[in-house]
């Protein structure tokens, strides 16, 4: 399986992705997740879409405030985190669906419509069909 790129700039207008954002947040504060704890500052720098998504799955997942140069300017955006939380649930999914034999056609299928319906997001759905599926991979070598 193709490895997806640790970092991704969000190419959406500001209401896209505000909207995504409030699902995120929704979905995540149910699960005690620290995309609840946004800041004022990063919700305004969401607004005006500025904004990186990153894959760190040894990290908290979460919300944070950071600068990133770009054409030798230094500007700050608000950086979305796929991070340990989104990362173990996408596992134990796919671990899920290797002890229920699913195919692997089926495992993805199915990873990829969860990750979508919790994401709305291509980055953070492919980081989640991605880790669902290593961990799928490695939970049927161990049969």
């Amino acid at each position: 399986m193709k490895r997806i790129l640790l970092v991704g700039a969000l190419a959406l207008s500001a209401s896209v992705f505000t909207a995504f954002c409030v699902i995120l947040l929704t979905a995540n504060a149910a699960f005690g997740n620290v995309f609840s704890d946004i800041t004022d500052e990063a919700k305004a720098l969401i607004d005006q879409g500025l904004i990186m998504e990153v894959y760190q799955p040894d990290k908290h997942s979460g919300c944070h405030v950071d600068y990133v140069i770009a054409d030798s300017k230094k500007t700050r955006v608000a950086m979305l985190i796929f991070g340990m939380e989104d990362v173990g649930v996408a596992r134990s999914q796919g671990i899920s669906m290797a002890e229920s034999k699913y195919t692997p056609d089926m495992a993805e299928q199915f990873l990829l419509a969860e990750g979508w319906s919790k994401y709305h997001d291509r980055f953070f759905t492919r980081a989640y069909v991605q880790e669902g599926m290593d961990a799928y991979e490695k939970a049927e070598r161990r049969k």
